[in-house]
């Protein structure tokens, strides 16, 4: 085929390049586009490698213009600039390839996290209940918590804010402290008020574990709770639902599954007073983030993040916001 590729073409191929770079990562630059272009048009041949070559460009040039420019004034020249930091109309610190994008539903996406971080209207467990549980806590029955720690936990239970981050490198304790913050909201909200939620079913599997507690990956989750798997069976309740209206008598089979596939349903929810804790939470996708707050918003819980220091992995899909929460503090 020829290299260059219709308008509308190209501009579908360039959406579809974007949208996928997107839904792995926060940001990112052109080589992050030229990478995906070259796996979305894998299957299209061309005459020769400089046709394709030609056609990989165009996509990924088209794909940065979709895209959202992140501070474009780091690359600009000023007038008064020094001879040697110019290379004619660029500054030498613009390096091809290097300049970052994002985009409006990533953006959108932090935006409503970062709200829902400075939102001081969530529940709180009162402060004397907080320190007794910190007090007596035990890892395992055998450590308590430093002091840092404590610090950390109390920040969380006191705070009232919809969502608060624990940040730290791995192995300082995170998951440890989130430990005591679940044994404290049980304290106060009774047991099983604390979900956990992990990146993937492994994680999930060790924070259960680790904190004794029902626990998720969190694509389940939303795959179950708003996803594909809540609209099947939605569907299965209201078939069920019909054919009890439409006997006209007394259906125990029919009434069983309606009431199971309701009880099914509940099970993917967030409930009032409900602690979610969200372990490893710079390996979940900003998309996934801002879902996750978004079904909390309906229903009033409180988020906890384990945060695995927020610039450790840049091409992290979450890195941005979930590093921001650590940092944000609600306006004055």
């Amino acid at each position: 085929m020829e290299a260059a590729l219709p308008p509308d073409r190209l501009a579908a191929v360039a959406a579809l390049t974007r949208d996928r770079v997107a839904a792995k990562r926060a940001t990112w630059d052109r080589w992050n586009l030229l990478a995906e272009a070259e796996r979305v048009c894998a299957a299209i041949r061309c005459r020769t490698p400089r046709d394709r070559t030609v056609m990989i460009d165009a996509v990924a040039t088209a794909a940065e213009t979709q895209s959202v420019p992140l501070k474009e004034y780091r690359y600009s020249v000023p007038a008064n600039a020094l001879p040697h930091l110019r290379r004619g109309a660029q500054g030498v610190f613009d390096f091809h390839g290097s300049r970052l994008y994002t985009d409006a539903a990533t953006l959108a996406s932090e935006e409503a996290v970062m709200a829902a971080r400075d939102d001081d209207g969530g529940p709180a467990i009162r402060a004397t209940a907080a320190m007794e549980a910190l007090a007596s806590y035990k890892h395992h029955g055998m450590f308590g918590l430093h002091s840092d720690q404590r610090a950390a936990a109390s920040e969380v239970l006191l705070s009232g804010n919809r969502l608060d981050a624990v940040v730290g490198p791995a192995g300082t304790g995170k998951t440890t402290t989130l430990g005591a913050v679940k044994a404290a909201w049980e304290s106060e909200f009774g047991t099983g008020s604390v979900v956990g939620l992990a990146p993937a079913a492994a994680s999930a599997e060790v924070l259960g574990r680790e904190l004794s507690m029902v626990t998720e990956n969190v694509a389940k989750w939303l795959y179950e709770s708003v996803g594909r798997g809540a609209s099947q069976r939605a569907e299965r309740f209201f078939a069920a639902e019909e054919r009890l209206v439409n006997s006209g008598a007394a259906n125990t089979p029919l009434a069983q599954e309606a009431t199971r596939l309701a009880a099914e349903q509940n099970r993917w929810r967030f409930h009032p007073n409900q602690l979610v804790v969200d372990d490893e939470a710079s390996m979940v996708s900003t998309l996934q983030l801002s879902a996750l707050v978004h079904q909390a918003g309906m229903r009033a819980p409180k988020f906890s993040w384990s945060v695995i220091r927020p610039n450790w992995m840049p091409s992290m899909p979450a890195a941005c916001s979930a590093g921001w929460t650590g940092k944000a503090k609600p306006p004055d």
